[in-house]
């Protein structure tokens, strides 16, 4: 079903780019291609995100763990992210004293996190920006490594924070609502984080930013 899903709407995001290039001389048409691309995309994402939802909720997710340089791995991901960020004039930045960092993990499952986090920081956030910082921290006698996405945007009403992590829950809904999504991007990124033996914590306020701190075991 998987691929029966994907192959098609790949097929319209990928003809609506080579609309968009060969006629980009014809009035209109470049501007509807790139409603087209957007919609595509959206729809692969939601799908996407059901799609790893399910696996998680059936528990038939197949981890891929090897050995790579984590620090390394989060410094490759986030020019992809500087695209977001430079669009809405945001900056992004990356704050670490480790330089090498060896962790067995499964780095889709990283960038999933990554991108979930920093993308939601980026949508969230008119002005100011996003930084990600990456530390080890000891808690309890046991050594996690912690990642953590702060961002100056329009923050979580305190109330809403406890069910920020529930399937299809946003905090804004029906007519006030104001941005696109499934709700359930957290709500994945939170089991997977369990599934490794991590946990999540998130500080916000309304209109003073958002913070998510990430707790991974050093040896998962």
């Amino acid at each position: 079903m998987s691929h029966e899903i994907r192959t098609p709407i790949n097929g319209i995001i990928g003809l609506s780019e080579l609309i968009e290039q060969d006629f980009s001389n014809v009035e209109g048409l470049d501007e509807y291609a790139q409603l087209l691309k957007e919609s595509g995309h959206r729809l692969l994402s939601t799908i996407t995100s059901l799609l790893d939802f399910s696996k998680l909720n059936n528990s038939q997710v197949d981890f891929k763990l090897r050995e790579f340089d984590l620090v390394q791995v989060v410094q490759d991901y986030l020019p992809s992210m500087h695209v977001l960020a430079d669009r809405k004039g945001l900056y992004l930045r990356f704050k670490t004293e480790i330089k090498h960092l060896d962790y067995r993990f499964d780095e889709n499952v990283l960038i999933l996190i990554l991108n979930n986090l920093i993308g939601n920081a980026i949508k969230f956030t008119k002005e100011g920006g996003v930084e990600v910082r990456l530390t080890t921290k000891d808690v309890q006698g046991k050594e996690f490594i912690q990642l953590s996405i702060h961002d100056t945007g329009i923050g979580i009403d305190e109330e809403f924070v406890p069910f920020l992590f529930e399937p299809f829950r946003q905090e804004s809904t029906g007519f006030s609502r104001n941005y696109e999504g499934t709700g359930l991007g957290l709500s994945i990124v939170h089991k997977y984080i369990e599934l490794f033996g991590g946990y999540v914590k998130v500080k916000s306020e309304k209109k003073q930013g958002a913070s998510f701190y990430i707790f991974l075991p050093r040896q998962v």
